[in-house]
């Protein structure tokens, strides 16, 4: 009898660390801005880029990123994050754009103005995001159109 007790305490503990472990799966992993050492100049064409599909889209005469000023996210529920960076040379700061579809932020951080959250920060972890995850149980979109009744 004792031997039974023990082996249904044992259970019950390998179901608890299995919910346990499958909640931390399902909670939302947070994304920041490429950290200052991770962004790259393309020498020829003078624009920026970073590991992660990050990029900008205007010529910078900056050769060296100085400072993280904080981040822009736009969108309503969805959208995207830009990256804003201060260079040498006096020169113009720098956005770094990425096409990541983006949950609107939430942290304490981002503030509303003129319609978009902005988040001023010295540091990029003082602006997480989480990037939006497709529920991967719904079907392929192509795949429920072609399942569409046919007349």
């Amino acid at each position: 009898m004792r031997y039974l007790w023990l082996f249904i305490i044992f259970i019950n503990g390998l179901t608890f660390a299995q919910q346990v472990d499958q909640k931390a799966l399902d909670e939302p992993k947070n994304a920041f801005c490429p950290p200052l050492n991770q962004l790259v100049r393309d020498e020829q064409g003078g624009k920026w880029s970073a590991p992660g599909g990050w990029y900008t889209v205007t010529f910078s005469f900056g050769r060296e990123v100085t400072g993280f000023n904080g981040a822009i996210f736009s969108g309503q529920t969805l959208g995207t994050v830009s990256c804003i960076y201060s260079v040498s040379n006096n020169a113009p700061k720098i956005t770094l754009f990425n096409t990541q579809l983006i949950s609107k932020p939430t942290s304490k951080n981002w503030a509303s103005k003129d319609r978009k959250l902005v988040c001023s920060a010295t540091q990029v972890s003082e602006c997480p995001f989480v990037p939006f995850k497709a529920n991967t149980s719904d079907k392929d979109l192509n795949q429920m159109i072609l399942d569409l009744p046919k007349r």
